[in-house]
């Protein structure tokens, strides 16, 4: 047995020393920026070896194990490039190979203006169609992208379906500029981003970049730390249908039929989606009925694109928005009792607390406490390549939303509503149970364009767009005790408000040499906001308001060789405040607008098994917007600004083979985030007033110093991949006061994924997969909030958080035709 295990190891480093890495980097010959998910397939001379084909990554590059001795062809190719043939030994470690494009790639115009190229100095990631498919199992494109770098994904449901959200580098959803094929999705109100409105909306998309801190200038609410760039599906050139279905944890169930007619004899395309997911979810009674529809046509030739595309999603999600107690989320049984005797829970609320999984309680309990929304996106677009040298882009859009969430209230007063007293059987009555919707009535129209002209050492854009959007706000009480049902319900407040924005910008890269390139990028953005609110006097009544913003940014990048280049930016944005800004405070006390400036400083290198990146960053703020507890002139509490805060640290990103047939990706960030001077007010419930606290560099709410992603990607087979994904998230405090007890303690996270890919003879392709979220069964929550108050002269605090499932499974199947 000895023998065995001595000869065993010997024969495995035999066999081992025998292999090598063959490192393929494909580029196109016209810009040289790398191509991704073109197909690079290895044959063997050698009938005795199993050829090979592997999809190139973000990178443009492709990882081979090959024999230490042979000779080999390889054949590259991807849509719209000439098929490159290559004949060669197995001596040679990396290859580099330019692909011709056949045509004018049309589609890819559509993002280019608002999208950081690999030669320009914005500090991005993309996450690739194939990368996208790993981790699409029908959870929200939130948390699709948790394993990119500084990200924190988080549900309300807590198992990534219904009402999600992302923070990347602590900024929140609000800051986060999102475009769809450069068209922005950002709510021109809220700023807020509601991937609920969008299910299975991964099923349509080629690929995502997020750009960290200013980014380039886009269309849109301003990128005030962070830009989300959705580029959709390309058009196949075959003809095809999929079907794809998956079930897990928590009833949850996804079902999806797409199908194409490829490339028409007059060059037509047409494709389609039909989508519907279902879940109980983790949270008690937070369940998900989510579809979505999109539709995609278009005519292309190789010098234009003229493309109609329409998606529309549907959702009615039950609200899990209040959170859990921190301390029943903590299992502190004598500070859940004086939460329940201090909120003045009634005992309905009161038992239910008491009773209900520490992880998993819900406040709302009414069986309609549901959020119902609708929203369809149009976008019709037209690229048409001018010369060999200029391009156009040109975008025509509209969005058009309606819905409404519906609360319950237990015995509230009815001033709120209605006159009071109610006169009823010659009784006068102030409060009651009541039943109220909450409706938004919205659209938004406009354009983007974009015109590029590339030289050989110059590249120009210019670019802009302009939307105008129309909401209209109202509420209607649809039942209380008192109310006489024939006249059905009424309406209790009812607003409208208008927005305009335009931008326009010119981006400019220069080369001065081979290795040195400048990048310049200067936008001019104008907005027009119209509200109802108190004005001076605190009189209610339309008002408007205008933002004008200059945006400069400008940067180098220098080629220190061919597999490492170094790149220095600065970037400026601006931002005017959201809409509950400007209607919870009146116009004297509205809050000023926000600036951030950024610089980057980023090293990127490639080392044939290895590429990886060091990114330095600050990120500093002007009037920032925080809420700290301050009651305005009108009676309600109301953000402030924070004259200086910054967030500064360090990123790493890495991507490396460790072994034959493994890859490993890492990244890393470390973080300061600090507000330097910070006022903290509470409420005096006993004697009424506000206590006031000043502090001086604080740690800025959910803005941990460390996330760490880590991804163990194991090939065992050709068509088989095995994922292991490491999340680490540091502590996150609850405000902006950097005190340990509203706080949320660090977790850490392993999922596994495996999937596997195989044909029979009417099925093209069969995929199945299986993904395990949170193998460890951390019982941990990845967001929330906080709100004090003087209570007999002793300070209460009332922390809430989002708890997030534990151990919990998907499971997929998806057949191609």
């Amino acid at each position: 047995m000895k023998r065995v295990l001595i000869f065993t190891p010997i024969l495995f480093c035999i066999w081992a020393n025998a292999q090598k890495s063959l490192k393929v980097l494909v580029l196109n010959s016209t810009d040289s920026l790398p191509i991704i998910e073109a197909n690079v397939e290895l044959r063997y001379l050698n009938q005795k070896h199993k050829n090979q084909s592997i999809k190139t990554d973000s990178y443009g590059v492709a990882l081979f194990n090959i024999n230490q001795n042979g000779q080999f062809n390889i054949l590259v190719s991807k849509d719209g490039y000439k098929t490159y043939y290559l004949n060669f030994y197995s001596k040679v470690d990396e290859i580099k190979i330019l692909l011709s494009p056949l045509f004018f790639d049309a589609e890819e115009v559509t993002v280019t203006a608002t999208r950081s190229g690999i030669s320009n100095t914005a500090t991005n990631t993309v996450i690739t169609k194939k990368e996208i498919a790993q981790r699409d199992f029908g959870q929200d494109i939130p948390l699709i992208l948790n394993t990119m770098p500084s990200t924190v994904s988080t549900s309300d449901a807590g198992c990534g379906v219904g009402y999600s959200g992302i923070s990347i580098r602590g900024t929140d959803a609000t800051r986060i500029n999102v475009t769809i094929n450069g068209v922005p999705l950002n709510d021109a109100e809220s700023q807020g981003v509601f991937w609920v409105d969008l299910p299975d909306f991964s099923g349509s998309t080629e690929n995502i970049q997020v750009q960290r801190g200013v980014g380039t200038s886009t269309n849109g609410a301003a990128a005030f730390g962070a830009g989300i760039n959705i580029k959709t599906d390309k058009f196949s050139e075959t003809q095809f249908s999929k079907i794809s279905f998956s079930a897990g944890s928590f009833n949850t169930f996804k079902q999806s039929i797409k199908i194409g007619t490829g490339k028409t004899k007059n060059n037509w395309y047409t494709e389609c989606r039909l989508s519907q997911i279902k879940s109980d979810g983790y949270i008690d009674r937070a369940s998900s009925n989510l579809q979505s529809f999109s539709f995609n046509t278009g005519h292309k030739t190789d010098k234009s694109l003229f493309q109609i595309l329409f998606f529309t999603g549907k959702e009615k999600t039950y609200q899990a928005w209040n959170g859990v107690p921190l301390t029943k989320f903590n299992e502190n049984q004598a500070e859940t009792d004086s939460l329940i005797s201090f909120l003045w829970y009634d005992s309905l609320h009161a038992a239910q607390l008491r009773n209900s999984k520490s992880q998993t309680y819900n406040y709302c309990s009414y069986p309609n406490e549901t959020d119902n929304y609708s929203q369809s996106h149009l976008q019709i677009i037209y690229n048409l390549k001018l010369n060999k040298n200029s391009f156009l882009n040109f975008v025509l859009h509209g969005t058009a939303g309606k819905g409404y969430y519906e609360n319950f209230e237990y015995n509230t007063n009815l001033s709120k509503y209605v006159d009071t007293p109610i006169i009823y059987n010659g009784n006068k009555y102030y409060s009651s149970d009541l039943i109220r919707q909450r409706w938004l009535d919205n659209k938004l129209a406009g354009f983007v364009f974009s015109f590029n002209r590339n030289r050989a050492v110059n590249e120009n854009i210019l670019g802009g767009g302009f939307n105008i959007y129309k909401g209209k706000h109202f509420g209607e009480i649809i039942w209380h005790e008192f109310m006489n049902l024939k006249n059905g319900s009424f309406k209790y407040y009812n607003n409208n408000s208008t927005k305009t924005d335009g931008n326009i910008y010119w981006k400019m890269q220069h080369k001065f040499s081979s290795k040195l390139t400048f990048f310049t990028d200067v936008q001019i953005r104008h907005v027009y906001y119209s509200w109802y609110g108190p004005d001076t006097s605190g009189i209610q009544k339309q008002q408007n308001k205008t933002y004008f913003f200059f945006n400069p940014k400008t940067g180098l990048q220098y080629q220190i060789h061919k597999n490492s280049l170094f790149y220095i930016t600065y970037g400026r944005a601006s931002r005017e405040p959201v809409r509950d800004d400007f209607i919870n405070t009146s116009r004297k006390s509205l809050p000023y607008q926000e600036f951030l400036n950024n610089i980057e400083a980023g090293f990127k290198k490639n080392i044939k098994k290895t590429s990886y990146s060091i990114t330095a960053f600050y990120m500093g703020y002007v009037n920032q917007l925080a809420l700290s507890g301050k009651i305005n002139d009108v009676g309600s509490y109301s953000r402030i600004n924070i004259e200086k805060s910054y967030r500064c640290g360090l990123e790493l990103e890495t991507s490396t083979e460790i072994a034959i047939k493994i890859e490993w990706k890492f990244n890393l960030t470390l973080s300061q985030n600090k507000a330097k001077q910070f006022t903290e007010y509470i409420d005096d419930w006993t004697n009424g007033g506000q206590v006031k606290n000043d502090m001086k560099n604080t740690t800025l709410a959910l803005s941990p110093s460390i996330i760490m992603g880590s991804q163990l990607i194991y090939k065992p087979l050709n068509k088989m991949y095995v994922i292991f994904n490491t999340k680490y998230v540091g502590r996150q405090y609850l405000d902006n006061t950097q005190t340990l007890s509203r706080s949320i303690s660090p977790f850490l996270l392993n999922d596994f994924i495996i999937q596997y890919d195989f044909k029979i003879k009417t099925i093209k392709n069969i995929n199945v997969g299986l993904m395990i979220n949170n193998i460890g069964n951390t019982m941990y929550a990845a967001s929330g909030y906080n709100f004090s108050g003087i209570i007999n002269n002793s300070r209460k605090d009332f922390s809430f958080v989002f708890p997030q499932a534990g151990t919990n499974f998907l499971a997929r199947v998806i057949l191609d035709f």
